[in-house]
């Protein structure tokens, strides 16, 4: 009973401590900024989701019916082009997104899973990043993109 007790122990301690996850800051301070405020600020008005991405390989058979392009301005005082990505094809496409950006003092991307009807045009986000004085590039990449059979 005893050597039971000690094992299930180490066991719970072994777990408490590789629950550290995700080491991504919480807070850029080159922005003064919590790394969710940032995220919220560059996708305001874009469609899609957050999603858990760290260079994974996925399908990019459907890239090929996309095509990306900047349309319309958007960001803080206008200060960037909304980027835009069509789906040629007839059916909806999901796509992951990575979004690289300077921001050095948290995680160096974002990512973002967007389901794309077949025909349709959509706002993924914004090209530049503004905050006060501050500006930045992102750049936008399709890392997956799967036709979905409807």
């Amino acid at each position: 009973m005893r050597y039971s007790t000690i094992i299930l122990s180490l066991v719970m301690l072994l777990g408490i401590s590789s629950c550290g996850g995700d080491k991504t800051p919480m807070v850029s301070e080159s922005l003064g900024m919590e790394y969710w405020e940032v995220k919220n600020k560059i996708f305001e008005n874009a469609s899609g989701e957050g999603v858990e991405w760290h260079g994974e390989a996925v399908d990019q058979s459907a890239k090929p019916e996309l095509e990306m392009s900047n349309g319309g301005t958007c960001g803080q005082d206008d200060c960037g082009q909304a980027v835009l990505i069509k789906n040629k094809a007839a059916s909806d496409i999901e796509i992951i997104l990575q979004i690289i950006h300077g921001i050095n003092d948290i995680y160096p991307y974002f990512s973002r899973k967007v389901l794309i009807p077949a025909g349709e045009v959509l706002n993924v986000g914004c090209a530049q990043f503004c905050y006060g004085e501050k500006t930045m590039k992102l750049n936008y990449k399709i890392v997956g993109a799967v036709a979905i059979s409807k």
